[in-house]
């Protein structure tokens, strides 16, 4: 139907044989840098084509049938090598979660991008598969590729998600403004459920991936700075870079005044190009963010808001880890009521989100949350399998000790602690059943519980185990958990022959499996959702029992407005 289309490729191929050069191509047609070529950029470039040419190029790459040209659109045409090998490399990676663990396989050094160099000392991709990755990844051209370039690359669904989002946002108060209509409860946090119900008419899919290049802290939320990376990916990051410089908003203001010298409270390109000490990219990126009304100046205020935008950041830790006795204990927060959190079968000092987790609770509880390292020295790595390594830690003994000895002595003198309760994930949640024997634990939660997994492999008795326990008692089984821990299991029954069963609860999560809450993939609504409401249960369970000698009751409202 095109018969002009093999000779139009020929005569633009033959001088381009490698990915480098094509996309130099690209970007000498792309006149206005839009990171597209129509016709008329193809027609008047420095290559001349017949409007004959110009069409049948267009035929062959113009597969979304938008008047133009992508990079990608461009690379099938003159490179379909690449865009063949990124087809083979998206048949490999099906989800969301596939991609994001090949990313971390490859960011050995967790800066969030990636170059050629790390990526070929794995063995992930071979030579061709790297140089199509970069090519079609590497929007910016700055020889490395972050999370979201590469998710682009593997999983596209991202890249249309996106443009979905970000079509109507050409600012960052379009930005904030948009979080705001997204956010219905206020809270100044996205939910997955939030985004579903906007009426943007979303697919699960879209949301994930969104979820997945936004949500930089894992913690199965957007906030606001999350949500302007998004919306503004490239400029937000030079805009961090540029208001590292400022200490306060008086520091912003200056800057202002003194590029505005004729004082009319406006900012041009060309001023803050000659006036300050940006450079083109800064400047522009000011301008991306900061130009809501599109006049090509800046007021102060539109100044104020790009420099007081933050850069999401990834998790950092609160806590410090302090040595009692021999055993390092991670603590955080302050206050007279503590939670000993008993750490999974993978240790104290596994990459999980254990402590993310802890901070969190620290923070909306306004407890002491410790996390002791019950293993010591010894990893998991070491052992044959599972039983095995259950065997070689589940030494009730040697745990015991250091928590008369050593670790409630600490608590109780050191730090003045008064209320002490115990929370177990995992085959922590052993730990915490234990410990829950002691008069000095009030109330003891454990969640994903393998209790019955460590007794069996320390070869104690498990009704004995139960029998011991003394408080109150909060089980959240996965499906896939051991019946004696879900409702009407072997504790269950136990603990309702007690003083204290009627205050237990246990709960199946029918949903999730094992390993949801620590290392499931937040990026997963149902995940999301449930790690977010466990932990809420989880305080709101605590808070009904740890209370000391002195402090009052709390004031519980009746529906009637009546104390």
């Amino acid at each position: 139907m095109y018969p002009a289309a093999g000779e139009a490729l020929a005569k633009l191929c033959k001088n381009y044989p490698n990915i480098d050069e094509v996309e130099l191509l690209f970007r000498k047609l792309d006149f206005d840098n839009d990171g597209s070529i129509t016709k008329t950029e193809l027609s008047e470039g420095s290559i001349r084509f017949t409007p004959q040419e110009v069409e049948a190029i267009f035929a062959l790459g113009d597969i979304n049938d938008d008047g133009a040209l992508d990079l990608e659109e461009f690379i099938g045409v003159m490179y379909p090598s690449a865009a063949t090998v990124a087809g083979r490399l998206r048949g490999q990676y099906t989800d969301i979660n596939s991609v994001k663990k090949a990313f971390a396989k490859i960011d050995l050094d967790g800066d969030g991008k990636v170059t050629k160099e790390e990526v070929a000392k794995t063995d992930l991709f071979n030579n061709q598969e790297i140089d199509a990755l970069f090519f079609l990844g590497d929007s910016n051209n700055d020889g490395e590729i972050d999370l979201e370039e590469f998710i682009g690359v593997l999983y596209p669904v991202v890249a249309a998600a996106l443009a979905k989002m970000t079509k109507d946002v050409q600012s960052v108060d379009d930005a904030r403004y948009l979080f705001k209509q997204l956010d219905h409860d206020g809270d100044g946090l996205l939910s997955q459920e939030e985004l579903r119900k906007s009426g943007c008419k979303f697919s699960a899919k879209e949301i994930e991936a969104l979820f997945a290049v936004g949500d930089v802290n894992g913690d199965g939320e957007i906030d606001i700075n999350e949500f302007i990376n998004v919306m503004c990916p490239g400029a937000t990051t030079v805009i961090a870079r540029i208001s590292a410089q400022f200490k306060c908003l008086e520091d912003i203001q200056e800057e202002f005044k003194k590029m505005d010298l004729d004082g009319d409270g406006q900012i041009t390109r060309e001023e803050m190009m000659e006036y300050s000490a940006l450079n083109q990219q800064e400047v522009n990126a000011v301008f991306d963010l900061g130009d809501t009304d599109r006049d090509g100046s800046i007021d102060l205020n539109e100044f104020v808001g790009v420099m007081q935008t933050s850069a999401p950041v990834p998790y950092t830790e609160s806590g410090t880890i302090v040595t009692v006795g021999e055993t390092d204990v991670y603590l955080v927060g302050s206050g007279a009521k503590c939670v000993i959190w008993c750490h999974d079968m993978k240790g104290f000092n596994s990459d999980d989100r254990t402590r993310q987790l802890v901070d969190k609770l620290a923070e909306t509880t306004g407890w002491v949350i410790a996390v002791p390292n019950f293993l010591g020295g010894k990893k998991i790595e070491e052992s044959a399998d599972e039983y095995s390594w259950l065997s070689s830690i589940t030494d009730w003994n040697t745990i015991r000790d250091f928590w008369v000895e050593r670790l409630l002595p600490y608590l109780r003198d050191d730090l003045g602690i008064k209320a002490i309760g115990v929370l177990g994930t995992g085959w922590g949640s052993y730990v915490a059943t234990r410990m829950s024997s002691y008069e000095e634990i009030l109330a003891c939660v454990n969640i994903q519980p393998l209790i019955s997994s460590a007794v069996e492999a320390a070869k104690e008795d498990l009704y004995e185990v139960y029998e011991d326990v003394r408080c109150p008692t909060l089980m959240m089984a996965c499906r896939n958990n051991c019946p004696n821990e879900k409702p009407g299991g072997l504790a269950n029954n136990i603990y309702n022959s007690c003083s204290f069963g009627k205050k237990c609860e246990f709960v199946e999560l029918q949903d999730m499996m094992h390993g949801f809450l620590l290392e499931g993939e937040r990026s997963v609504e149902a995940i999301a959702v449930q790690s977010r409401m466990s932990m809420k249960k989880t305080a709101e369970f605590l808070g009904k029992f740890l209370h000391y000698h002195g402090e009052p009751e709390p004031v519980v409202e009746a529906c009637c407005g009546e104390k």
